[in-house]
């Protein structure tokens, strides 16, 4: 804004300028000096530029003169202050609003959610903008049910904290809504039901997680993925008090202590994509099943700091506390790719694999199998790998029931590596046995050095 200073009188007048600002405006840049000396019937303006950090109704301003005898001349103006991303029809939620105090249903509205909104009854958002406060949180409790419908929620100018559905809550999203900008998009607790179905969730740090189980026993969440794109271009500003995050998102879909689904082949247009992600899928001491998943442009950011980052779909048990992973991974309806331009494919960890029919394109490493030890076993079987590096890499795999690598169609192009191999197989102990069986599979390689390297594997049957 401007102050304008005048000087009306037949002589030249120095005055004293003083601008008495509302407590909640903080400059960032003015020009208006101390004093000010104008000829007669001269005028000079000065600019003073900044931001209101809460909104409000007649924020007063008060600019003043003052003489020499010490006559002062005042000016005022009265400032309503709204906050971005709304407008004289926006509907306000504010902070710690219930939703037991909202209408059942809102349909095409403009809506603000500025602080924490509590859902503990139904609340469906149809056709609806809503704009979410930085660290904005959506909060359904028992007994809550939110319906996003056919609308966008999006973070106003920075990012905001997500949508936690706490025990017996339950959330839905679907028909073709849109979530994005969040830290965690959605965290589902123990007995939470959340499904996303024909959705879009982007831009966020956590696509779905859910939090490690509270006791010896696995989630009883109930989660269901369908038609759900997960997808990255940009992060907005972090709010105040976020955790700190890589360049792109951590990982889509992080589960831990569970057993499901996460896709389907009711329809093959029903596909669930995973784009532009550090991790597609990760499930911890989990027993899930992948069908009907798309996987691109998985590749690593450093900043998260795990072994499988840049990878698709990782499946980690737990070996101390006993807690073992088991992953049935199955491609993409007809015959389709299932994952392209991806640093890894497959990597887990104390964990059983079916990997099976499985189509990777422009991978550096295919499958990955570590410490599939006590007993465990993977089975990795017809599936059509495409990588510079590896096709398949085995480590420490002692104490496997079985390892059974067949009827694979691997091609490496391993120009400028010079480390590539069709198959790699690394065992610590010599007498260690993985029982491992490699039979009948096409490897297809250029400038590799290795077809099938093996280093301390007891008796393979190859």
């Amino acid at each position: 804004y401007t102050i304008t200073v005048c000087n009306n009188s037949v002589n030249t007048q120095t005055g004293t300028l003083a601008d008495n600002t509302p407590a909640n405006f903080m400059i960032t840049n003015s020009t208006l000096p101390a004093t000010v000396t104008l000829n007669s019937m001269q005028c000079d303006t000065f600019t003073i530029s900044g931001y209101f950090t809460s909104p409000g109704s007649c924020f007063y301003n008060i600019a003043s003169v003052t003489s020499p005898a010490n006559t002062t001349w005042k000016d005022s103006v009265c400032v309503t202050v709204n906050y971005a991303c709304t407008d004289s029809s926006t509907f306000i939620i504010y902070d710690s609003t219930y939703s037991t105090t909202l209408n059942y249903r809102y349909d095409t509205l403009n809506i603000f959610v500025e602080g924490t909104l509590f859902v503990n009854d139904t609340l469906k958002l149809m056709r609806c903008n809503v704009y979410m406060n930085a660290g904005a949180h959506i909060i359904v409790q028992a007994g809550g049910y939110l319906d996003i419908d056919s609308s966008v929620v999006m973070g106003c100018l920075t990012m905001w904290r997500g949508i936690t559905v706490l025990d017996y809550g339950e959330l839905l999203v679907h028909e073709g809504s849109t979530v994005t900008d969040a830290d965690t998009t959605v965290l589902a607790n123990n007995k939470a039901k959340a499904t996303l179905q024909n959705a879009y969730i982007k831009n966020f740090v956590l696509g779905v997680y859910m939090p490690p189980s509270a006791n010896a026993f696995y989630n009883g969440t109930t989660l269901k993925i369908e038609q759900t794109t997960f997808d990255f271009t940009a992060f907005k500003q972090n709010y105040a008090g976020q955790n700190t995050h890589g360049s792109k998102p951590e990982c889509g879909v992080l589960l831990n202590d569970w057993i499901g689904t996460i896709g389907t082949y009711q329809d093959s247009l029903w596909l669930n994509k995973f784009l532009n992600l550090n991790n597609g899928i990760v499930v911890k001491s989990s027993t899930v099943t992948v069908k009907n998943c798309f996987f691109g442009n998985i590749q690593a950011d450093a900043f998260y700091g795990k072994p499988y980052n840049g990878t698709s779909v990782v499946s980690v048990g737990d070996i101390a506390a006993g807690k073992r992973g088991n992953l049935t991974m199955q491609p993409v309806m007809n015959n389709h790719k299932t994952m392209t331009s991806c640093y890894g494919g497959v990597w887990t960890s104390y964990s059983t694999l079916n990997l099976n029919n499985v189509r990777m394109d422009s991978m550096y490493i295919g499958a990955t199998v570590n410490r599939c030890k006590d007993y465990l076993s993977a089975t990795i079987a017809w599936n059509e790998i495409k990588a510079t590096r590896a096709g398949i890499v085995c480590n420490n795999n002692a104490g496997a029931a079985k390892l059974d690598l067949n009827n694979n169609t691997i091609h490496v192009d391993g120009t400028g590596l010079n480390v590539a191999s069709g198959i790699v197989i690394n065992e610590i102990n010599k007498n260690g046995q993985g029982n491992y069986s490699i039979d009948n599979n096409s490897l297809y390689l250029y400038n590799v050095r290795y077809g099938i390297r093996m280093q301390n594997v007891y008796k393979p049957l190859v």
